[in-house]
Parts: structure tokens; C-alpha cells; sequence
């Protein structure tokens, strides 16, 4: 059994918890709410400067366990590890 999981996850939480739509997180990265759209999906990758920016505005939020590799990379090791696990 695969269980489906929305990418970014936890990047999806902090959007929500700071009360950001795609148009606000779009705006900040200077990118049109269509592009911020289809990277949410995954099926276009983030850019390392908007990784980076992305955490240094979280972490001026205090949000001192933010890191690149939580907000963009373990999901997908999360996934794997449920599917592996399900099988």
C-alpha cells in the first residue's frame, strides 16, 4: 500500500500557521503564484536561493528548527520510508 502524501509538508504547515497564501509566498520570492503553484506540486524544483530565503524568513519568525533540509528533502525520505514499510 502507497500512501499518498502532499509534498512539502511541513513548509505547507508554516504557510498556514503564518496565515501565507501561495500569493503571499509568491510575492516574497518575486515569483508569480502559477510558478509557486507547480513547485508546491513538485513538478518544478525550488532554487536554492528561494530554499535559503524561504528559512532565513522562518527562522526571523523564531521558527529556530527550520532548515533547508526539513522544509525541502525529508518529505521524500519520509515517503520512501512508508512505502518500504507498507510493502
Amino acid at each position: 500500500m502507497i500512501i499518498k502524501m502532499k509534498p512539502y509538508p511541513e513548509l505547507r504547515g508554516l504557510l498556514k500557521k503564518y496565515n501565507m497564501t501561495y500569493d503571499d509566498y509568491a510575492a516574497f520570492l518575486g515569483k508569480s503564484k502559477n510558478l509557486i503553484g507547480l513547485k508546491m506540486q513538485d513538478k518544478v524544483a525550488f532554487r536554492q536561493t528561494e530554499c535559503k530565503m524561504t528559512v532565513d524568513f522562518f527562522k526571523g519568525k523564531r521558527e529556530k528548527w527550520v532548515t533547508i533540509e526539513k522544509l525541502f528533502f525529508a518529505w521524500r525520505s519520509t515517503i520512501v520510508d512508508k512505502e518500504v514499510s507498507a510493502v
